[in-house]
């Protein structure tokens, strides 16, 4: 039996889920200080998004200015 106080019980690992069924993996090599970059830049922006969402909404917004991409989110 776990004796253990409530407070030191590892919590539940959070599942992630399935991915969008329109989706496709992207995988990227950047740079340590363009890493540091992407992440002095979450902390300014409102619920820390994770690197993954930064980078898709950094690409978003290029994309929509530069070809007049438009997100259907």
């Amino acid at each position: 039996m776990d004796k253990k106080a409530p407070a030191q019980r590892a919590a539940p690992k959070k599942k992630m889920g399935r991915p969008p069924v329109d989706t496709s993996p992207v995988t990227i090599r950047m740079p340590d200080d363009m890493i540091s970059a992407l992440d002095d830049y979450r902390r300014i922006v409102p619920e820390i998004p994770s690197r993954p969402e930064v980078i898709r909404r950094v690409m978003a917004e290029f994309l929509a200015r530069e070809v007049g991409y438009m997100d259907d989110e």
